[in-house]
């Protein structure tokens, strides 16, 4: 997992032609947003995708108005401005949003047109508060559409919470939705730790629903964020640089720690697009232009909206010229004979695009070929893990360092990762089941670094979901691998101990089969004996060490 350091928003560092002393104050350590929260939502998103609360199929076939409720309607000279709306919803199946929303603030009401995913160009109306730091969108009609059954049914904005009461038995409660709002930034972020769900409802007082979004919603400005052509050909880098931070005793700049990572890095005819820059936000693109044997990143390019404890933070690529105190595009001088690509300027993931309010700043900055070698994986770690013993859910956050045992860079394309459990009685890979795993195509036992879903996997291993840890795990493990220069090589097995009290013995601590050997487990993924009748997992690991997995029926 990437180790952030945000610089505090609280204190400005102004760079202007004037040139006043750079003063950047240093926040908090920050981490991936809560992800415990996700494990503790996952039960009702379960009941959900196991049919327990009704959902209705629905067509495109519909129409606002034809009935009697009434319908939101914007003032005739209301000013909107686009936004984009960010996170998940489930129609058929859980898939990722991020689409263009308008927004217009009359007074203290506010207009949404867009968020209805059958009904777009529908209106929600919401509510400032007096200091406008949230804006509520409660309950309410937006118009009708033909289900599957080509009857017509009226639909509801509906935001949800789920209450169980003393007896166990649940039930989902309307509620506001509301957001925390940003006016400088121009950020809605759901206040997830009240509303669970954002259904598209057909009833007021109980649950039917078209569509249903989960509470990883955040609305921000819509700023495009750079887009690369679609054959683009990437190439893996090592991204080399000095991470810096401030003295205020001693009022000048110091430099804190080397870092290394590895970036992708493309080029298409006279642009270069670089994946990687922001470490808060990986996926992001940059792009620049080719000027002679120079390639220059313009300042102001837009990563995209990184969410902390609820908070969006937009970040921006912003250059630095600290001999001149002044912002400034990133010139990348190019070593034709190496490829290598080195900057003169400071490189700032900043808050805004024209000045440098930044949370990280580097020097040195370098980009370099990654060559494809054999290399032995540095140790991963399971930096934290979480078990739901009434749903058999477990849920992990792992650190998977993308270099090798002597701290140089990997490509991620090449690198994977497993998972093992220990009950007492033996260590076995674990199996991810495509059953249960609405992201996985096919069960799967090594994870490919570079693999996401948005639901149960985060890249690099940042969040996993388990849908099949059973009670009575004594420990749970994961190791790197890496098949670089045409041949694989593997980590040591890190340790999560989840029974404190447990002491793993010669038998438990096998960490491997031999050439040949054929285990089984039942759906659950737990190790079952090859007398073991009905629907089974068989493993068998082949001579290339690979692990090969199919699904027997033993009667």
């Amino acid at each position: 997992m990437r180790k952030f350091t945000l610089m505090l928003l609280a204190a400005m560092f102004t760079i202007t032609m004037g040139a006043q002393t750079a003063m950047l104050k240093k926040g908090p350590a920050l981490q991936k947003p809560a992800t415990a929260k996700m494990l503790r939502q996952s039960p009702e998103r379960q009941l959900i995708e196991q049919g327990m609360f009704a959902q209705e199929g629905a067509s495109r076939k519909n129409v606002i108005g034809e009935i009697t409720n009434e319908l939101v309607t914007p003032p005739a000279d209301l000013v909107t401005e686009r936004y984009r709306l960010n996170g998940s919803i489930k129609v058929s199946g859980w898939e990722t949003v991020s689409r263009t929303i308008l927004i217009g603030f009359d007074g203290n009401d506010v207009y949404l047109q867009g968020f209805m995913y059958y009904l777009p160009e529908a209106w929600i109306k919401g509510t400032l508060s007096e200091d406008h730091s949230t804006v509520s969108f409660p309950m309410q009609f937006v118009g009708n559409i033909y289900n599957s059954d080509n009857e017509l049914r009226d639909v509801y904005f509906w935001p949800a919470t789920y209450i169980t009461d003393d007896t166990d038995e649940g039930s989902w409660q309307p509620i506001d939705a509301v957001f925390n709002f940003n006016e400088d930034m121009k950020t809605f972020v759901l206040q997830q730790e009240v509303v669970t769900y954002i259904f598209e409802n057909t009833l007021t007082d109980g649950l039917r629903y078209f569509a249903v979004y989960d509470s990883e919603l955040t609305i921000t400005s819509d700023i495009d964020t750079v887009e690369v052509p679609d054959d683009l050909v990437t190439e893996a880098y090592q991204l080399e640089g000095i991470a810096m931070n401030y003295d205020y005793d001693a009022e000048d700049w110091y430099a804190d720690e080397e870092f290394v990572r590895s970036v992708q890095v493309a080029y298409d005819e006279d642009h270069i697009y670089i994946k990687g820059l922001c470490s808060y936000i990986p996926g992001a693109w940059v792009k620049g232009d080719r000027q002679g044997d120079k390639y220059v990143l313009a300042n102001g390019q837009y990563f995209g909206i990184y969410i902390y404890e609820g908070e969006a933070y937009p970040i921006y690529l912003v250059g630095y010229d600290k001999q001149e105190d002044k912002a400034a595009d990133i010139v990348l001088e190019l070593d034709e004979e190496t490829g290598t690509l080195t900057t003169q300027q400071w490189v700032s993931l900043s808050a805004i695009a024209d000045d440098v309010l930044a949370y990280e700043i580097y020097s040195d900055v370098a980009l370099s070929h990654i060559l494809d070698v054999a290399a032995v994986p540095e140790t991963p770690e399971i930096a934290y893990f979480e078990y739901d013993p009434d749903y058999e859910m477990g849920l992990a956050e792992l650190e998977i360092p993308t270099v090798d045992v002597d701290g140089r860079p990997l490509m991620t394309s090449k690198l994977s990762y497993q998972i093992f459990t220990d009950y007492g009685d033996g260590v076995e890979p674990y199996v991810f089941l495509a059953d249960w795993h609405e992201g996985l195509e096919e069960d799967m036992t090594v994870v490919p670094y570079d693999f996401e879903d948005d639901i149960d996997f985060l890249r690099g291993g940042e969040m996993v979901l388990f849908y099949s840890i059973e009670e009575g795990l004594k420990r749970i493990g994961v190791q790197s691998i890496y098949e670089g220069g045409g041949k694989t090589n593997k980590s040591e097995i890190s340790w999560y101990l989840v029974d404190e009290d447990y002491e793993p013995t010669a038998v438990s601590s096998t960490t491997g089969r031999s050439n040949g050997e054929t285990v089984y487990f039942d759906l659950q993924g737990r190790h079952v004996t090859d007398q073991t009748k009905g629907l089974l997992i068989k493993q068998t690991r082949k001579a290339d060490g690979s692990i090969n997995t199919v699904k027997v029926v033993r009667k």
